[in-house]
Protein backbone atom coordinates (compact mmCIF):
# COMPACT_ATOMS: atom_id res chain seq x y z
CA UNK A 1 0.00 0.00 0.00
CA UNK A 2 2.54 2.52 0.65
CA UNK A 3 4.37 4.97 -1.71
CA UNK A 4 6.32 8.27 -2.05
CA UNK A 5 3.87 11.46 -1.89
CA UNK A 6 4.92 14.95 -2.32
CA UNK A 7 1.96 16.95 -1.95
CA UNK A 8 1.80 20.84 -1.81
CA UNK A 9 -2.37 21.02 -1.41
CA UNK A 10 -4.21 21.41 1.41
CA UNK A 11 -6.76 18.94 1.12
CA UNK A 12 -7.34 16.18 -1.18
CA UNK A 13 -10.28 17.85 -3.55
CA UNK A 14 -7.59 20.74 -4.67
CA UNK A 15 -5.82 18.31 -6.31
CA UNK A 16 -6.01 19.31 -9.92
CA UNK A 17 -2.75 17.47 -11.28
CA UNK A 18 -1.22 14.00 -9.98
CA UNK A 19 1.96 13.67 -11.55
CA UNK A 20 2.74 9.38 -11.20
CA UNK A 21 5.93 8.28 -11.75
CA UNK A 22 8.10 4.73 -11.02
CA UNK A 23 10.91 7.02 -8.80
CA UNK A 24 10.61 9.48 -6.73
CA UNK A 25 13.90 10.81 -8.87
CA UNK A 26 11.41 10.89 -11.61
CA UNK A 27 9.14 12.86 -10.36
CA UNK A 28 11.21 15.26 -9.24
CA UNK A 29 13.33 15.25 -12.41
CA UNK A 30 9.49 16.03 -14.16
CA UNK A 31 9.20 18.93 -12.26
CA UNK A 32 12.36 20.47 -12.13
CA UNK A 33 12.40 20.51 -16.31
CA UNK A 34 8.93 21.82 -16.12
CA UNK A 35 8.29 23.65 -12.59
CA UNK A 36 7.41 26.81 -14.59
CA UNK A 37 4.51 24.95 -16.40
CA UNK A 38 3.18 23.72 -13.07
CA UNK A 39 1.00 25.05 -10.55
CA UNK A 40 2.95 23.19 -7.23
CA UNK A 41 -0.15 24.36 -5.09
CA UNK A 42 -2.62 22.15 -7.17
CA UNK A 43 -0.42 19.91 -7.58
CA UNK A 44 0.83 15.98 -6.29
CA UNK A 45 3.78 14.24 -6.95
CA UNK A 46 3.71 10.27 -6.55
CA UNK A 47 6.13 7.44 -7.41
CA UNK A 48 5.65 3.95 -6.19
CA UNK A 49 9.20 2.59 -6.36
CA UNK A 50 8.95 0.58 -9.46
CA UNK A 51 5.97 -1.40 -10.39
CA UNK A 52 2.62 -1.01 -8.46
CA UNK A 53 0.01 -3.34 -7.08
CA UNK A 54 -3.81 -2.65 -8.42
CA UNK A 55 -5.11 -1.79 -4.46
CA UNK A 56 -2.15 0.76 -4.28
CA UNK A 57 -2.66 2.97 -7.97
CA UNK A 58 -6.56 2.43 -6.93
CA UNK A 59 -6.43 3.38 -3.71
CA UNK A 60 -4.34 6.52 -4.96
CA UNK A 61 -6.82 7.56 -7.49
CA UNK A 62 -9.86 7.20 -5.01
CA UNK A 63 -7.79 9.52 -2.82
CA UNK A 64 -7.36 12.07 -5.25
CA UNK A 65 -10.69 11.20 -7.21
CA UNK A 66 -10.86 15.01 -8.75
CA UNK A 67 -7.15 15.52 -10.24
CA UNK A 68 -5.83 15.06 -13.73
CA UNK A 69 -3.61 11.85 -14.15
CA UNK A 70 -0.72 12.06 -15.77
CA UNK A 71 1.70 9.25 -15.99
CA UNK A 72 5.30 9.78 -16.05
CA UNK A 73 6.27 6.33 -16.25
CA UNK A 74 9.82 5.30 -17.71
CA UNK A 75 10.42 5.17 -21.43
CA UNK A 76 10.75 1.43 -21.70
CA UNK A 77 8.41 -1.69 -21.90
CA UNK A 78 7.58 -2.00 -18.27
CA UNK A 79 7.29 1.79 -18.53
CA UNK A 80 4.70 1.41 -21.27
CA UNK A 81 2.81 -1.72 -19.46
CA UNK A 82 2.48 0.51 -15.99
CA UNK A 83 0.46 2.92 -18.41
CA UNK A 84 -1.53 0.32 -20.34
CA UNK A 85 -2.29 -0.91 -16.17
CA UNK A 86 -3.05 2.10 -14.85
CA UNK A 87 -5.16 2.93 -17.68
CA UNK A 88 -7.62 -0.13 -17.23
CA UNK A 89 -7.67 0.30 -13.69
CA UNK A 90 -9.07 3.64 -14.29
CA UNK A 91 -11.57 2.78 -16.71
CA UNK A 92 -12.11 -0.46 -14.54
CA UNK A 93 -11.28 -2.71 -17.67
CA UNK A 94 -10.06 -6.84 -17.09
CA UNK A 95 -6.56 -6.30 -18.43
CA UNK A 96 -4.16 -9.16 -18.60
CA UNK A 97 -0.05 -8.66 -19.72
CA UNK A 98 2.16 -11.39 -19.70
CA UNK A 99 5.39 -10.62 -20.87
CA UNK A 100 7.65 -13.31 -22.39
CA UNK A 101 11.29 -11.99 -22.43
CA UNK A 102 13.01 -14.62 -23.99
CA UNK A 103 10.85 -14.55 -27.43
CA UNK A 104 10.57 -10.46 -27.31
CA UNK A 105 6.76 -10.44 -27.06
CA UNK A 106 3.77 -9.54 -24.86
CA UNK A 107 0.87 -11.11 -24.73
CA UNK A 108 -2.04 -8.72 -24.04
CA UNK A 109 -5.61 -9.74 -22.96
CA UNK A 110 -8.02 -6.98 -22.93
CA UNK A 111 -11.88 -6.54 -24.30
CA UNK A 112 -12.23 -9.92 -25.21
CA UNK A 113 -9.30 -9.75 -27.43
CA UNK A 114 -5.93 -11.80 -27.49
CA UNK A 115 -3.09 -9.86 -28.38
CA UNK A 116 0.54 -10.80 -29.38
CA UNK A 117 2.87 -7.98 -29.89
CA UNK A 118 6.16 -7.41 -29.93
CA UNK A 119 8.03 -5.46 -27.57
CA UNK A 120 8.46 -2.50 -29.57
CA UNK A 121 4.60 -2.68 -30.29
CA UNK A 122 3.79 -2.30 -26.68
CA UNK A 123 2.09 0.76 -25.90
CA UNK A 124 -1.86 1.96 -25.36
CA UNK A 125 -2.21 3.48 -28.27
CA UNK A 126 -1.55 -0.06 -30.21
CA UNK A 127 -3.36 -2.38 -27.77
CA UNK A 128 -6.47 -0.26 -27.94
CA UNK A 129 -6.15 0.01 -31.93
CA UNK A 130 -5.77 -3.93 -32.52
CA UNK A 131 -8.66 -4.16 -29.58
CA UNK A 132 -10.62 -2.02 -31.75
CA UNK A 133 -11.74 0.71 -28.64
CA UNK A 134 -11.24 4.27 -28.16
CA UNK A 135 -9.18 5.48 -25.63
CA UNK A 136 -11.65 7.10 -23.29
CA UNK A 137 -10.30 10.93 -22.80
CA UNK A 138 -9.73 12.15 -19.57
CA UNK A 139 -8.74 8.87 -17.97
CA UNK A 140 -5.16 9.04 -17.79
CA UNK A 141 -2.42 11.34 -19.52
CA UNK A 142 0.32 9.83 -20.71
CA UNK A 143 3.94 12.00 -20.33
CA UNK A 144 7.28 11.01 -22.17
CA UNK A 145 10.30 11.95 -22.37
CA UNK A 146 10.97 13.46 -25.51
CA UNK A 147 14.18 12.10 -26.64
CA UNK A 148 15.11 8.48 -26.63
CA UNK A 149 15.97 8.19 -22.97
CA UNK A 150 14.97 5.57 -20.44
CA UNK A 151 13.22 8.73 -17.78
CA UNK A 152 13.10 12.07 -16.72
CA UNK A 153 15.77 11.72 -14.21
CA UNK A 154 18.18 10.53 -17.53
CA UNK A 155 16.74 14.20 -18.87
CA UNK A 156 17.46 15.99 -16.42
CA UNK A 157 21.19 14.73 -16.56
CA UNK A 158 21.62 15.46 -20.33
CA UNK A 159 20.23 19.11 -20.03
CA UNK A 160 23.50 21.75 -19.60
CA UNK A 161 23.87 23.19 -16.32
CA UNK A 162 24.07 26.75 -15.70
CA UNK A 163 27.20 27.86 -14.33
CA UNK A 164 26.63 28.59 -10.16
CA UNK A 165 27.63 32.24 -9.61
CA UNK A 166 28.31 33.81 -6.21
CA UNK A 167 27.69 37.17 -5.69
CA UNK A 168 29.61 38.62 -2.88
CA UNK A 169 27.71 41.44 -1.17
CA UNK A 170 30.70 44.01 0.03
Amino acid sequence: NGMWIADFTRTPLEARNLYIAESSFDAISYYQLHRNQIDLFSSVFVSFGGAFSDKQFSSLIEYYDLAQRNLLFDNDLYGRIYDMRAYALVTNQPLTIVPNVREDKVKVIIGGKDLELANQEVCLDSVLGKANQQFSPGAVTIIKPQSEVKDWNEILQLEPSTPNKCIIAR
